[in-house]
Formats: structure tokens, sequence, C-alpha cells
């Protein structure tokens, strides 16, 4: 059984309480194991739950109490869920710190129930919690209005942003007929004067941003008019005595009235000819007007948040400027003078049927939970195989591409114009070289890059490798002069493009280069370079770097964008089924166009520092460290008789700290690929 963990601020009778409820049911139907975390100590719509689903009340004291953070991190200890949902921003900020406290993540979605904020306190608020909403794998908005506005406003991602409409039971709602035995609602009846009247209503908390005093107004306007209306207010909350003083103010108390709390709204929305919402913020994809539609009112809605995917205007209702008191006026008058609230509700009802039911939406939940995978916010990786020319190893090659494909990652493919690299050579010649990777590009499954020219070393480079490994590198480019390497960049260039490929993509052998490398790189017209330590992309020498760090998948990191560096000839079967484990569990696999296209973060160049620093500082105690470990290894080596010299030259080859390695020779790189991945 699928374990889930609900988070709510509340179980207040909200939109967004009531939206939980009624997937949390769905998905219990569905086979899910669910407690709900709720944050304060409100009950009112427990009743609505299903009777299997377990409610836990932290009973918060402050606004970040953190003693209903150590129980919710208890408690996720013990529950250990396959999956969070948190509602909203506020919850997300519990669950956030209470995995921090664990030191462990769960897969988490966040739904965000709210699209302008009521002022500036909430505006402050979002602006503190959107780091840890960023965290989170999914961010669900109810419509599509509200996932474009937040995106826009908020730099969210739009990869992980996800539109799950709201839903509710239509047919509980549709089928409903008041029978006559409820006592209350046969007065009321009698006093709206249901059988002679036109009843316009609203179902909302009574608060602020509802605006309710604008409906009272709209209707008084009517009156004035000399329309017969009626105004029914479904709800309750703290602005109820400003109301009720509003009602008296514009004088249609007697022709008004105000239902309170009501855990069943369907005999109340009965009455309704027209459903009404004022609100001037956080409405987003009101649950009661998609209730109002299943019961077939037309419908007078406030333009904001996703109002236009529940409105079509003048088909089921009509929409108007929030706070425009006088077009509400006008909209409810044109409703009233067609008299065809009743085809425009039937309309609505088709609407609702086809958009808003409660099973699609638990479907559209249970389909992204499966496909939910484990990242850690801030990471993004790429992937780039080096090497690629037409004798190279081709069945690992092909192995790792249809991993690639499978999941739908597009690597950067680094193409030697003319491999002259011996050591490379690991097949005969594939005839369709050409041919394969054009049809790779075409389809939209690779990217390409040049890598080098001919792949032969004729220069050592210390540089930034001396500091990070305690090695010189071989290197194809490095310490020749701008002359040659111009040249030879060149006549690469023109070996690609010969054979129609066409990049400004960089790819350096060896990962070196120098000042004069990059200088004929950006004559040449090269924009990018795949290489660099760093954590995020940054422009250098009129080029920008997308770093590369690692050889392999790796966990250990908190923030940044990593390319993991492939090589045919590296490919084990261990390796591969790493990153197919990899790609499984992780979802922010980026291509490298989408690497470039990422828009600067301030922060960025100061993490590069505080990263860059970290690695030299990092490497040159670990290697110092080694090194001793060796020499005092090799010193005890050269005492034992048993010790063969080939398992000696095995050892010092294996060990990354060797004096061969500090000091190669030949064209070959200075330290195995397959060994890369023990100093990273």
């Amino acid at each position: 059984m699928k374990k889930l963990i609900i988070v709510i601020s509340s179980m207040s009778f909200g939109g967004a309480e009531i939206q939980t409820l009624q997937l949390a049911n769905g998905l219990v139907e569905s086979g899910y194991d669910i407690d709900i975390i709720v944050l304060d100590n409100m009950r009112y719509s427990v009743s609505k739950a299903d009777p299997r689903i377990r409610f836990h009340f932290m009973d918060k004291k402050r606004y970040l109490d953190m003693i209903a953070v150590r129980k919710i991190a208890e408690m996720l200890k013990n529950i250990n869920p396959d999956r969070i949902l948190c509602v909203d921003m506020y919850p997300t900020m519990y669950v956030s710190i209470a995995q921090s406290i664990l030191k462990k993540s769960f897969k988490t979605v966040t739904v965000i129930h709210s699209t302008l904020p009521r002022n500036s306190k909430e505006k402050l608020q979002r602006v503190l919690l959107m780091p840890f909403l960023k965290r989170v794998q999914k961010m669900v908005f109810v419509s599509e209005n509200q996932k474009n506005y937040w995106i826009k406003n908020y730099r969210l991602d739009p990869s992980r942003s996800a539109v799950i409409h709201n839903g509710v039971d239509i047919k509980r709602f549709a089928d409903f007929i008041e029978d006559g035995s409820d006592k209350e609602i046969y007065e009321l009846k009698k006093k709206l004067d249901k059988e002679n009247s036109i009843i316009i209503g609203s179902c909302a908390r009574f608060r602020v941003e509802k605006r309710h005093t604008d409906l009272i107004q709209a209707t008084a306007a009517l009156k004035d008019k000399g329309y017969n209306v009626k105004l029914l207010l479904a709800g309750d909350g703290e602005m109820r005595e400003a109301i009720e003083q509003s009602l008296i103010k514009f004088g249609i108390e007697e022709d008004s009235y105000i239902t309170g709390y009501k855990s069943d709204i369907r005999p109340y929305l009965s009455l309704m000819d027209i459903f009404v919402l004022s609100s001037d913020s956080v409405e987003t994809l009101s649950i009661a007007a998609i209730e109002a539609l299943a019961m077939r009112k037309s419908l007078v809605l406030s333009d904001i948040g996703g109002a236009s995917e529940l409105v079509k205007d003048g088909v089921n209702g009509y929409l108007y400027k929030a706070a425009d008191i006088e077009q509400l006026t006008q909209k409810l008058e044109k409703i009233i003078v067609s008299k065809n609230y009743n085809e425009m509700g039937e309309k609505g009802y088709l609407h609702a049927l086809e958009n808003f039911e409660a099973e699609d939406m638990t479907r559209a939940y249970e389909e992204l939970f499966e496909k939910l995978k484990l990242s850690r916010g801030a990471i993004k990786y790429l992937y780039r195989i080096d090497d690629i020319h037409p004798k190279m190893l081709w069945g690992r090659f092909n192995e790792i591409m249809q991993v690639f494909d499978e999941y739908g990652v597009v690597p950067l493919l680094g193409l030697i114009p003319d491999n002259q690299d011996e050591s490379l050579m690991a097949c005969p010649e594939n005839t369709d070289y050409y041919d394969i990777i054009h049809d790779l590009i075409e389809r939209g499954r690779a990217e390409i890059s040049q890598h080098g020219v001919i792949h032969v070393y004729e220069t050592k480079q210390a540089s930034i490798n001396q500091y990070l490994y305690g090695r010189v590198s071989p290197s194809e480019f490095a310490n020749l002069s701008y002359k040659n390497q111009y040249e030879k960049i060149k006549n690469g260039r023109l070996r690609l493009q010969s054979e129609g490929f066409y990049t400004d993509v960089w790819m350096a052998p060896s990962h070196t280069s120098d000042k004069k490398t990059f200088k004929a790189l950006k004559d040449l017209g090269f924009k990018y370079v795949t290489d660099g330590v760093a954590l995020f992309p940054y422009k250098k020498h009129g080029l920008i770097f997308i770093p590369q760090q690692v050889w392999e998948p790796k966990e250990e990191f908190g923030c940044g964008i990593f390319t993991i560096c492939l090589h045919p000839d590296d490919l084990t079967d261990e390796l591969i089924e790493k990153i197919r484990r990899h790609l499984e569990s992780e979802d922010q696999i980026i291509s490298f166009t989408q690497a470039v296209n990422l828009p600067f973060r301030w922060y960025y160049p100061l993490m590069n520092s505080i990263y860059k620093g970290k690695r030299i500082a990092y490497h040159h105690i670990v290697r110092r460290y080694r090194e001793h470990k060796y020499n005092k290894a090799e010193d005890i080596s050269t005492r034992v008789d048993s010790v063969s010299k080939t398992e000696s030259q095995k050892c010092s080859r294996e060990n990354p700290t060797s004096q061969k390695y500090l000091q190669p020779a030949g064209k070959m790189d200075c330290i195995p690929e397959k060994n890369r991945d023990k100093y990273n």
C-alpha cells in the first residue's frame, strides 16, 4: 500500500480544505494509506473525510513552531511515506525544515491554491517561503492562468510545474433534489419568495478579499432599478458583523439571508439563480464555483485567477473586473433581463462535467505521484559523451544512447573531427557514422560539440589540474601559439562542416586549454565551452562556460549545474546501471541548450568562487594524505619479498598519487578516465 502524508495549515471550511479532502478520499479508494497533518487545531471539515484517513493536529502556537516541526519530523521518520503533499507554501516550510532535521529527503509535491496576494504582508511571506517551495519535486497549480502568473512573477521552473484542475463529485451536486423535508429550507424559500424572486447567491468564507460588500451594493443597485432580487450569502467568518452592517447600510437586510457555516451547501445552492464570487485576490479556481456549475447555476465571477477557465463569457456566465461594482451590476442585470440563467446553467454543467470531475482530478494526482522523482531542488544535471568518432566502441555507445532515449535525455556529443588517437580506435570504421549522428540530431536525441581536432596531445598544462589533482595534464592545444591553435581549430571546424555538422560549442580534449585557445575560439565564432571548475555557468574570455565536474552520477552536492562526462570506452555495465538508476530517480536532467538558456542569478559568481576555493583546498588536503599513505605503503611493500614486480606496477597504476601520474608521458591522458571519479 502506498503511503501518503498530506500537510495542511488548517481543517477549516475553505476551498483548499474541501479540495484536499476530496482528493484524499479519492486516493484512499485507489489504495493509498493516508495521514493528514494539520498545523493548527481547527477541525471543521474533518467530518467530510473518509474514516480510514488518520488526522494529526500539531496545535502550533506561533508562525514557526519548532515543537510542531519536530513532531512532523518524528512522524516522517516513523511513517516513512512514499510521497508528501503540502497544501500551499506555509506547510511546505514545515516539511522542508523537518526533512533537514532528519537529513533525509522525501518525494514532495506542493499544491498552490492562491494567485494574487492579499496584502504587502502576504507578498513578503511569499518571498520568505519561496526557497522552501523551490526545493519540492513538483509544484501543482489548479489553473493555467495561476501557473503562468507564478512562473512569471516568482521565476519558477516550468518543467517542475503542473496544472491539475480542482474537481468535485459532479453527480452528487447535479442529482440533488430538495424534497421539502428540511424545515429551514422551507422557511427560507418563503422569506426569499423563491417563486417570484431572482435569488443572487454567494458561497464563500467571510473574509476581506471576498468583497461581499461589492455584491451587497450591486444587489441594492438592482433593487433600486426595480428588479425583484434577493441575496443569499452562504458562509461565515471574521467579516460577518461587517457584512451584516453593510446589509443594513444599503437597506436590503429584509431581502437577504446569511446561512452561517453549513456542512452541506447543496440545499442553499439549489435556491440560487445566479452564483457570484466577487473576490479581488487569492481566488484561483473556486471549489464553490465548480459546485455551482455542477448544480446548473449561471456564474458571475471577478476576472482573477482561473475564473476565465470556469466561465466562458456570455455562454455560462460573465466575468467582470474585480472591485468594479458598476460592472458587476451590469453583468447581473444582463442575465436578469435576458432570463437565460437556466440555459447558461445547463451549459455550465456540461463544462464542469468535462473539466472538473473529482475522479479526473484524483487520477491526475495519481499519475503525477507515480512519475515523481526525487531531486534536490537546486541541482540540475546534463550528460555529455566525449570521443565520438567512426572507430569508437559502438556497442557501448549504442547501449548508453538507448538508456538516454528511454528516459528522454538529450546528451551533448563531443565529435572529434579527424581522430588520430590510436588508443581510441576500438572498432573498425563505421561507414554509417555521419548518417547515424545526423539522425540523432534531427530526431532531437542528441546535441553536438567540437571535441578538439585530432585528439593527439602535443604539450602539457598544469593550471587548475595541478591545484586540484596534483598532476600535469597533457593537452592538444595549451601552450601552442595562437596562430597554430587558430588554424588547427579552424581546420577541425571546416572538417565537421563539410559533413554537415555546425556547432558553436567547444569540448577540449583532456579538459585543457589556455587563453590563446579561448581567443581563437571566440575569433572563430564559438560561443560556449563545456568545461570549468564552478557550480553555475559563467562568462569569461568572451565565452560562456557550462562547468563540468563529475564522471558519474553523484549525490553529495547541494546546488548547481553538474555536467557528467562519459566516454564510450569507460562505460562498464556497472556504470550504465548506475546512470539508469540516476535517471529513474532524478527529474532535473537538462540538455546543454537548456543549460545555456537558464536565467543568470546574482549569486552565481559568489557560489562559483566558494566552490572553486573549496575544491582546491579539499584536494590539497586529500592529495597530501593520499601521497603520505601511498609512500608509507610503498615503503612496506619494498620489504615484503612476496610482492611481485607486476603487482607493484599494478598498484602504482591504480593509485592516483603515484609519480607516474604526476609526470605523465606519451599521448594518453595522465589519469585513466575510469579512476577520475576518485578525485571529485
